[in-house]
């Protein structure tokens, strides 16, 4: 009994529910229907009767239809339904009144208008064939036949239910357009509030300059109300006084700033004051109107205030922080007067929300400045770097940690894997560049900081600094442009670390901040000079800032790493090291327009190796070193190696590493069991981590030393400051391996100290052009690091030195003096030289090829000399 009287409510409820919904519709179908009967009775009563079941079929959907569907239907998806079902109907009755084209315009228009009305086209479209299906049925069941004319009985009857169906139907297609419209002023409005918003919260979070943030709110409320000045209001820290702190707007002369700033206002002495009852008592204060009698009776304060500037109209806000009164803020006009309703009073409220938390932000850093200039500036510069860390080590985390868990697809290309391999390293360079950063700063504060220089192939450095801004442009959807004017020099003399870390770090700030646009990046060179220029679209920077912004912590305050992250030190940090490197970092930029900040260094070109003339030539470049990073040399090598490393991920790590060049290794967990190791079995290298439970590598190389072990002994330690090298070196150890491990530094160290598993043999190059020389030793050295490359500047000499060495390979230049390749080539063969020989031509015709074939070549490679091709005669001949 009970579920019977739950399911009788629910029904009862749902068509409560229903009635208010669909109740328009239900009225305006039944009066269709009745509408339709009407024409029904008209012409067919009397002289032309129809069959008992066609009426029967007519008066069900007059008399029934309407009521029983509007019982069927709860959702608006049943009211299609129902509509797709007129549609039907009105076309069986159209039929059946005899196809009158005025009947058939009057029923299908309304039947197309209300579908239209209430789905739009799809439901206009879907009610065609329903339409098209009524008339085929109506002609079914009655005959087809054609009405010609009707009565003006009928005519005024369907006159009439159409200009009554349709009034409603467009009353309603007007409210509904009238709320549209509604709806859209108000959205209109609510956007303007909400970019009038963001403009504010923009400026207040921008800076933690306090005129900055009032010019901004100024700024902002022009555009919605004719205020022509603001005055802040402020609490001193005694607690007991108050005093205007800024004066902003067209209408303050500079004297009456400074004179208004003069003025103290006593919490108890001048109690009755606007200025002083709206903070104590909390409240609103709109003056619309001042006159001089109302002012006489005001208090001495506000008596000063006005014969200072006679004012107008007054608006007071109380502003909070924390439901506290911090501050006030007054709208005052000397000009015109201002009318604020309610409303206005309301939303200005809401702005200062924002002004409350800005001027406690400004107080608080006033106060955090007072205190950093009060301590040690060098330990105050590491703190505050230190715990402004966190975003810039995230970053590069995010993609790490992102990256790797994707490389675990099993469905990933390999082109993603390869692609999602370089950012993870990529990425892991960087953060080890942010780490170092870390250390920077107390360096360049004790003057400690070294410069490395060394030669540097200009093109590597270009490849990372184009992939680096490519990925960073295309993941926040910034157009980014490289700029070159040539001749740039291929190998010049800087540190490539240092270079790369300022050139990362404007980079980074570029694309932090430009919101939308394009980065561009412009490097040349002149007078022993690299100059690089990163400009951007971005946020730009007013004069004072750009005057300040390479001073530390310029931009370290709260809102900017609140809105954009970094710690504020980068670009101190890069201009100290841009004057390192013998250069200078410079900006130009203009406020909201964009930025471009230009790096000089001191960069000699070694002249011993041609200059990069054209773009082609330095993609070449470029598209040369990925390559060989994507395929590291592994040299073959023997040897047993004793690894001492804690970290079980850190051991297979290494093991797979060295054991990858076929040499033998040998694992132990810290410096106590490596030194019994090396005191039971022989060792031809010793890696030592630095720091291990039990005994770290240091001690345990000293007790080596001690027993008389003069195996070389590596130090693995993130410990790589000139200073501590230095200190490891003179300790026992012959090299140091930084963490983490990079595989070509490490491959290196083991070729240094581990013999090589077999003599590959020489590969001679035969070349009269000494530039050309140059770039095949090169090309062949890049290949395998371990062959030994000879030159020959032309065949006589390439003879004689094939009689004295022992030759493995032989690339031939074709056209040389004294002796020729075709020439040559064939001498040797007559001396049974049995190393393959390949001819280096301009010449790619059947006939020169032929020659070389004919002297005894192997084959022949056109210069200028496919990279990819070389490297695969190198590695199947060798």
């Amino acid at each position: 009994m009970a579920q019977r009287r739950l399911k009788l409510m629910s029904l009862i409820k749902n068509q409560t529910n229903k009635t208010k919904n669909l109740s328009i519709n239900y009225s305006m179908r039944v009066f269709a229907c009745l509408f339709a009967l009407s024409i029904h009775i008209n012409l067919f009563c009397g002289s032309d009767p129809l069959p008992l079941v066609v009426w029967a079929v007519l008066i069900a959907h007059s008399l029934l239809y309407p009521h029983v569907i509007f019982l069927l239907s709860s959702t608006i998806a049943d009211e299609k339904r129902n509509l797709l079902l007129d549609s039907f109907f009105y076309s069986l009755c159209c039929a059946v009144w005899g196809y009158n084209l005025f009947l058939m315009a009057v029923f299908l228009s309304v039947v197309n208008m209300t579908n239209l009305a209430a789905g739009g086209m799809r439901l206009f479209l879907k009610g065609l064939p329903m339409q098209a299906l009524g008339l085929l049925a109506g002609g079914l069941l009655v005959g087809f036949e054609y009405r010609e004319s009707l009565s003006t009985l009928s005519t005024l009857v369907a006159t009439a239910g159409l200009v009554i169906y349709t009034s409603p139907l467009g009353l309603i297609i007007y409210r509904i357009n009238s709320k549209l419209r509604e709806n859209k002023q108000q959205l209109q409005k609510r956007t303007d509030h909400l970019e009038s918003l963001n403009r504010l919260a923009y400026s207040v979070n921008s800076t933690l300059d306090l005129d900055l943030i009032m010019k901004g709110l100024m700024k902002t409320l022009e555009f919605m109300f004719p205020f022509e000045s603001l005055y802040v209001i402020s609490k001193m820290p005694d607690q007991r006084t108050f005093k205007i702190i800024g004066a902003f707007g067209s209408a303050i002369s500079e004297y009456e700033e400074f004179t208004f700033k003069d003025l103290e206002m006593d919490i108890e002495e001048d109690a009755d004051s606007i200025f002083i009852r709206g903070l104590t008592k909390d409240y609103i204060i709109n003056i619309p109107s001042f006159t001089a009698e109302a002012v006489n009776n005001a208090s001495n304060l506000d008596k000063s205030l006005y014969n200072i500037k006679p004012s107008r109209s007054l608006c007071y806000f109380p502003v909070h922080v924390q439901n506290k009164v911090v501050a006030g803020v007054a709208f005052i006009n000397y000009e015109k007067t201002f009318q604020l309703n309610d409303g206005d009073l309301k939303l200005i409220n809401e702005y200062l929300v924002q002004v409350g938390t800005a001027i406690k932000n400004v107080s608080m850093y006033e106060l955090a400045e007072q205190a950093r200039k009060s301590a040690e500036q060098s330990e105050k510069v590491k703190g505050y770097f230190l715990a402004n860390m966190s975003h810039e080590i995230r970053t590069p985390m995010t993609a790490i940690i992102g990256y790797s868990e994707a490389l675990l697809d099993d469905s990933l290309g390999e082109k993603n894997k390869q692609e999602f391999a370089n950012t993870i390293i990529r990425s892991s360079k960087h953060l080890l560049t942010v780490i170092n950063d870390i250390l920077d700063i107390s360096k360049i504060e004790s003057k400690k900081i070294d410069m490395e220089i060394m030669s540097v192939e200009l093109p590597v450095i270009i490849s990372d600094l184009d992939d680096h801004i490519n990925q960073l442009c295309k993941e926040n959807g910034l157009t980014y442009q490289l700029k070159i004017e040539y001749p740039l020099p291929s190998v010049v003399q800087l540190d490539p670390t240092r270079l790369k870390q300022i050139l990362f770090n404007l980079i980074n700030n570029a694309v932090k901040f430009t919101h939308e646009g394009w980065v561009k990046i412009e490097i040349s060179y002149t007078s022993e000079k690299m100059i690089f220029s990163v400009e951007d679209s971005g946020i730009g920077l007013t004069e004072d800032e750009s005057n300040a912004v390479f001073g530390a912590f310029a931009q370290a305050d709260s809102s900017t790493t609140r809105l954009f992250g970094g710690t504020g030190l980068g670009l101190y940090i890069s201009q100290n090291l841009a004057r390192l490197m013998g250069g200078e970092l410079s900006v130009v930029s203009e406020k909201g327009v964009g930025s471009c900040f230009t790096l000089s260094v001191s960069a000699v070109a070694d002249s011993g190796l041609p200059s990069i003339q054209s773009a082609s030539a330095l993609t070449e470049s470029m598209d040369e070193y990925k390559s060989k990073q994507k395929t590291l040399f592994i040299p073959k090598l023997t040897g047993r190696v004793l690894l001492a490393e804690d970290n079980t991920d850190n051991q297979l790590l290494i093991q797979r590493l060295i054991m990858a060049t076929g040499a033998e290794v040998h694992i132990v967990d810290d410096g106590q069991q490596a030194l019994d190791a090396v005191i039971n079995e022989h060792f031809d290298l010793i890696f030592l981590d630095m720091q291990m439970p039990n005994m770290g590598g240091e001690e345990s190389a000293r007790l080596m030393r001690e027993r008389g072990v003069h195996q070389p002994i590596i130090a693995f330690t993130a410990n790589v400051m000139k200073h501590q090298i230095d200190h490891y070196t003179g300790n026992g150890f012959n090299h140091v391996v930084e963490k983490p491990i990079y595989q070509d530094q490490l491959y290196a160290v083991m070729q240094d100290y581990l013999p090589s598993q077999n003599n590959l043999g020489a590969v001679l190059v035969v070349e009269d052009d000494l530039v050309n020389q140059q770039i095949m030793v090169r090309l062949v050295k890049k290949a395998n690091p371990q062959v030994t490359v000879l030159t020959a500047n032309n065949g006589a000499e390439a003879v004689e030195i094939c009689q004295q060495h022992s030759i493995k390979l032989i690339f031939m230049d074709m056209e040389m003096a004294v002796m020729g390749g075709l020439e040559a080539t064939i001498k040797l063969r007559k001396m049974n030289i049995k190393a393959p020989i390949y001819m280096t031509t301009g010449h790619i015709d059947s006939q020169h090829k032929q020659q070389s074939l004919d002297a005894g070549a192997n084959g022949f490679l056109v210069k200028p000399v496919d990279r990819e091709r070389l490297f695969s005669l190198i590695h199947t001949s060798l």
